[in-house]
């Protein structure tokens, strides 16, 4: 006996349960867990009483869910033998009894069965030929129909009497079924962890085993019967007889939807008796399907009937065409079927048929074709996942409701949309998608499918979601707040993407969240709203449709939130420091003075500067020289008595807001910035230095120019100044009340 290969299917385990990380092929029973390494008390090595009998030659599957498999030697004999070690007690005892007594040689023989410490374990023979997953993958083109037919005799045996102890398998598979001898070749069914008694039909309590081998019946419903391996067998045949698995690729999501949607292909299958078996052992129905008498009858050169309605089932007579379709390696002659796999690989898809090349999209329309409507509806102007869908739907309409990815039903949207909300993956891109494009609409009809939902009331959902985007459009024109009015009306490109965006996917959040979302939104919203202190922010807290607005203006409403706090705190301070502000100011008069004296001196030189340069350079004659210095004297003391009044009357605050120097400076720096910001700082200089030239030749001006300037511009300093008090005692005022509020709160 070997390991299964570790590229075959995985056993599907049961809910809430995982694997460790070197991958399972089995299962564990509810409520178990793995021990790490051999088990408790003997980490790596074997339990006492087995240790002194076996040396362990190698570990066999150590990623095994019910059991750890050993290749061991026994010491007495040297003879190689397979100990299974379950992490439990073992397997139920009507199938140890069974495993003990069975007749059949295509059955693995269990040698010895027991109990140590608190462990079970089976001593089986060593089966070295490998698994027929390993033979398969030795013959990619497939098996013969001689070798085949031998196979499937020998395994219908083992079952036939597993089914006569009321005994079903539940995990037959290429994996499962070991080579005792090539030639001729002989096999033996092995690994029992998920046999289930069923003396009768019965229910399952989980959905164990593997996906790619379950009949339908035990994907929608856990039904198990007899009828449960031969449809397993059927699997088992069509994979060795076509060389590759049932639909390779897909995940189980939509090997579910495969099995369940419809019959399975057999046409790639090319011995004519083969395919006949495979449609007998694979028939939907599980009362119609091939069991031990039809698969006798076969073997013996019969051909027992096939269900009627297999090949055409209502609805479905062009299940199959003749010519196939290509799809990643595999060949397709159901649509159905091809819909399924272009699902699952639905960015791959997307790639091969909307990329640059336009020839595998013609291929697939002169495909389909084939098929009764086989026109398909297609408009280069979507994008390319929307024109993906809708080919898919007109495929398959019986798939169940998927885009890229995402299973799109009433109970997953508000999942959907929250991640969208928080720009999760390509969630956003859906939610745009389903809008954009009203998707909802064309999704309701689909069907549900095995642990997939289906589009019911999706058109619902689409026509309330576009009736709550107008109510909110209509409500965001009355909110009072023009800085919120503003981020919903904000004509920056990239904003406004960002913000429809959100709003698209808290509207569809808005339309599909149940009572308790609702309630717990509510309680964040107003929350946020006693902490803002907003009063527009508030009102759309306390309304049922505006707490959705309030959550797409939250971050405004956080930044509104501190810039009011920031404010308040001034006010407070403004108030409390209102006596002390006076205080201050008349007490830097003195200050304020020289600060004015500093500018008019500032001035003065200047003129000098202009005069001096006229003198020396002969520029100006005498007489326009003595005017000159004339005028300075008498502008110095003009400009003195303005500015020191004004200094006097405002004081310490006096330098920079007000002062000649300070406006000056500020007023400098920001022309100049702005200035070589667009290049025309050389154009200034060369205007600047004709002034001085002009002035030069009539140096009187200058001193006179630059009085006026001063003199004049004391008046809007001054009335700034004023206004600027106002502003402040108006302030103080506000904060004043708002501090004997909060003590009175």
């Amino acid at each position: 006996m070997t390991q299964p290969a570790h590229d075959e299917p995985a056993t599907v385990l049961d809910p809430g349960r995982t694997r460790p990380e070197d991958g399972d092929l089995t299962l564990l029973d509810p409520g178990r867990t793995r021990p790490v390494g051999g088990g408790p008390g003997f980490p790596e090595g074997l339990p006492p009483g087995l240790d002194a009998r076996f040396v362990v030659v190698r570990r066999l599957d150590r990623g095994g869910a019910e059991a750890d498999l050993h290749l061991v030697q026994e010491r007495a004999t040297g003879a190689e033998l397979v100990l299974k070690l379950y992490r439990g007690t073992g397997a139920d005892q009507r199938v140890r009894t069974f495993l003990a007594g069975r007749e059949s040689r295509h059955i693995v023989t269990v040698l010895e069965t027991g109990t140590t410490g608190a462990r079970g374990y089976e001593i089986q023979e060593h089966l070295a030929g490998g698994s027929l997953a390993e033979l398969r993958r030795a013959h990619p083109a497939g098996l013969t129909a001689e070798v085949l037919t031998g196979l499937v005799g020998q395994v219908a045996e083992g079952l036939a009497e597993m089914h006569a102890s009321h005994l079903v398998h539940r995990d037959v598979k290429p994996a499962n079924v070991l080579v005792r001898r090539l030639v001729p070749l002989e096999v033996a069914l092995i690994d029992f962890g998920l046999v289930m008694y069923a003396p009768e039909e019965t229910s399952a309590a989980d959905g164990s085993g593997t996906v790619r081998y379950m009949p339908p019946e035990y994907i929608s419903g856990q039904m198990v019967s007899p009828a449960f391996d031969w449809w397993s067998l059927g699997m088992t045949v069509l994979e060795l007889a076509t060389g590759a698995p049932f639909l390779e690729g897909l995940d189980d999501t939509m090997l579910r939807i495969a099995v369940t949607g419809g019959p399975i292909g057999t046409q790639s299958v090319v011995d004519p008796r083969l395919r006949l078996l495979c449609r007998g052992l694979l028939a939907q129905q599980m009362d119609e399907r091939w069991g031990a008498a039809e698969v006798t009858r076969w073997l013996g050169g019969e051909s027992p009937e096939v269900p009627a309605g297999y090949a055409a089932p209502p609805g479905a007579a062009e299940a199959e065409v003749e010519n196939a379709y290509t799809f990643a390696d595999t060949a397709y002659r159901n649509r159905t079927l091809l819909a399924a796999a272009m699902t699952a690989g639905w960015e791959h898809t997307v790639r091969l048929l909307y990329g640059t090349d336009p020839e595998p999209l013609r291929t697939l329309r002169d495909w389909l074709r084939q098929f009764p409507g086989g026109e398909h509806p297609d408009d280069p102007g979507e994008p390319p996942d929307v024109r993906l869908l809708r080919l898919l739907r007109s495929m398959a309409p019986t798939l169940p409701p998927i885009h890229r990815g995402v299973n799109i039903a009433r109970g997953t949207l508000p999942e959907l949309a929250r991640g969208a909300v928080e720009n999760d993956g390509n969630l956003p891109g859906i939610v745009r998608d389903l809008w954009r494009h009203r998707l909802l609409p064309l999704l309701a009809t689909a069907p549900a499918a095995p642990g997939l939902a289906g589009g019911d009331g999706l058109d619902r959902v689409d026509r309330e979601w576009q009736q709550r985007v107008a109510r909110w459009s209509r409500m965001a024109a009355g909110i009072d707040d023009p800085g919120a009015r503003a981020v919903l009306e904000s004509t920056d490109r990239a904003v406004r993407a960002r913000l429809t965006a959100r709003r698209r996917a808290l509207s569809l959040s808005a339309v599909t969240a149940d009572d308790v979302a609702v309630a717990e939104l509510r309680r964040t919203v107003r929350s946020e709203a006693r902490r803002f202190r907003l009063s527009w922010f508030t009102r759309l807290a306390q309304d049922p449709e505006g707490m959705w607005l309030a959550l797409l203006l939250r971050e405004h409403a956080e930044t509104r939130a501190e810039q009011e706090m920031v404010a308040a705190q001034r006010r407070a301070w403004l108030s409390r420091n209102r006596r002390f502000r006076e205080w201050s100011r008349r007490q830097n008069r003195p200050v304020a003075l020289s600060w004015a004296v500093a500018g008019v001196f500032l001035m003065v030189s200047v003129c000098a500067l202009v005069t001096g340069i006229s003198d020396l350079t002969g520029i100006a004659s005498d007489a326009a020289v003595l005017d000159a210095w004339v005028a300075t004297a008498f502008a110095a003391v003009a400009a003195l008595t303005v500015e020191a009044v004004l200094a006097w009357e405002i004081g310490g605050r006096f330098h920079p807001a007000y002062s000649t120097l300070g406006t000056a400076f500020t007023a400098l720096g920001r022309a100049a910035r702005s200035l070589a910001g667009r290049g025309l700082a050389m154009a200034v200089f060369a205007l600047v230095a004709v002034a001085v030239a002009l002035a030069a030749h009539q140096p009187v001006v200058s001193p006179l120019a630059a009085a006026a300037g001063i003199i004049g511009w004391a008046v809007p300093r001054y009335m700034r100044w004023r206004s600027d008090q106002e502003r402040e005692r108006g302030e103080a005022d506000r904060g004043a009340s708002e501090l004997l509020a909060n003590r009175t709160a």
